[in-house]
């Protein structure tokens, strides 16, 4: 089972997910949003809560991962983080 990390902060929540499967679930039609970031490495995509990770989970069935939670009550640096889309 893979570990997937959801980051909140006080205004939104992203899950942190290898770029792999991000580019795996795009494989197979999943188009993300401008919401979503990337580590500046590439190594990891931070699919925004809402639409971005409801659509990764539709076709990479959430019970094939392992979900833990991590909050700051700060604003979270995702969201000085790379669009998906600005880095290959």
């Amino acid at each position: 089972m893979k570990k997937i990390i959801k980051y909140n902060d006080p205004g939104h929540g992203w899950y942190r997910v290898p770029m792999s499967l991000a580019r795996e679930a795009q494989a197979k039609g999943v188009e993300f949003t401008g919401y979503s970031y990337q580590s500046r490495s590439g190594k990891y995509a931070y699919l925004e809560e809402d639409c971005d990770a409801a659509r990764f989970f539709e076709v990479m069935p959430r019970e094939s991962f392992q979900i833990v939670s991590k909050h700051t009550n700060n604003q979270s640096s995702i969201r000085n983080y790379p669009g998906l889309g600005e880095v290959s």
